[in-house]
Parts: structure tokens; C-alpha cells; sequence
């Protein structure tokens, strides 16, 4: 039965291929997910099964994504060496000792992280001050979408709905031409 949902595993997770995780990474998630959902499957609802499958699976590549890939997505063009004429200047590579559990130390280049932040502040700005909170309280203090209604007096699905927008606007803030619609 776990093998026959596996091709419907990989279509759910191919779907998701292009949000800043490996596909091969998306697919054992959708797996286990698909596990569990089999093991927890009512014998009585066996013909609803499908439908359950897909729902869990979808729902754990979601958290996983949420979980594990980046907010914003860097535009290509700064990702790439070189970064074209529009880039940020490349700042000096700075490196940051992290001390690693076992007592080694690693080196980091933050040079990445630099940019990044820049990019996100700058992108930020596009938001308004509700906006803005709505993102911070999710994304830095890990706040779920309920405890951001309670806490700024909003409903669930009203605090969903700012956040799609809010990163709708900061990634349209980060596109090449800022978002501006062509002439």
C-alpha cells in the first residue's frame, strides 16, 4: 500500500521543488509523512485514504519548507559571482568563529549573510508598520499565525492573509526593477 502512494508523494513534492529545499529532500519528508498517514489511517475509511495521504502530505512539506527555507529568496543575479552592475558592492569577507558543540571551532564567511540582511531590511521597508510586526513576530520570534491574532487582535486567517502580502510586497521589492510594473 506504501509503495502504491509513492508516485502520488512525488508529484506533491515536486510541486514544492522550487522553494529553496532539494527535491530529494522534499520527497523523504512526503514519505514519512505518507508513513505515518497510512499507520494512522480509520480501516473503515480505507476509499478516503487518498484524499488523507494527500492532505498529510502536503501539510508536512508546508511545515517543513516553513520550518527550513528561507523567507525572502535572493534574486538570482545576487546569488551569482559578479552579481551584475545593479548588485550591492561586494563588501570584504569577514569570517566569525562559531564554537562548534565538540569544542572545534568552524569559519563562517558572513559576507552572504551581510547582503542578505541588507536585502531583507531594504525590502522591509515596503511594508507598513502592521505588516512589519505581523512578519517580525512570525518569522523572528516564531510566533504561529493564532498567537499573532491574539496578540495584535486579529483573526487567524486576517494575520495569514498580511503575511502572504507582506512577502508578496518584500519580494517584489527585491525583483530588478523594485517591483515597478513596465512602461
Amino acid at each position: 500500500m506504501i509503495e502504491s502512494y509513492l508516485p502520488l508523494v512525488r508529484r506533491i513534492a515536486r510541486h514544492f521543488s522550487n522553494r529553496g529545499e532539494q527535491a530529494e529532500d522534499l520527497v523523504q519528508v512526503g514519505t514519512l509523512a505518507m508513513i505515518r498517514a497510512v499507520d494512522r489511517c480509520d480501516p473503515g475509511r480505507v476509499g478516503q485514504l487518498t484524499a488523507y495521504v494527500s492532505r498529510c502530505v502536503d501539510g508536512e512539506l508546508r511545515r517543513h519548507l516553513r520550518d527550513h527555507a528561507g523567507v525572502v529568496r535572493i534574486p538570482r543575479r545576487l546569488q551569482q559571482p559578479g552579481g551584475g552592475a545593479e548588485a550591492p558592492p561586494r563588501v570584504r569577507p569577514a569570517t566569525v568563529p562559531l564554537d562548534a558543540a565538540d569544542g572545534a571551532v568552524d569559519v563562517v564567511q558572513v559576507d552572504e549573510v551581510i547582503v542578505a540582511r541588507a536585502l531583507v531590511s531594504a525590502a522591509a521597508g515596503s511594508l507598513d508598520s502592521r505588516e512589519r510586526r505581523v512578519v517580525a513576530l512570525r518569522y523572528f520570534l516564531d510566533l504561529s499565525q493564532q498567537e499573532i491574532g491574539d496578540d495584535v487582535g486579529l483573526s487567524q486567517v486576517h494575520v495569514s492573509r498580511l503575511l502572504r502580502r507582506a512577502i508578496e510586497k518584500m519580494r517584489a521589492r527585491l525583483e530588478p526593477d523594485g517591483g515597478r510594473p513596465p512602461t
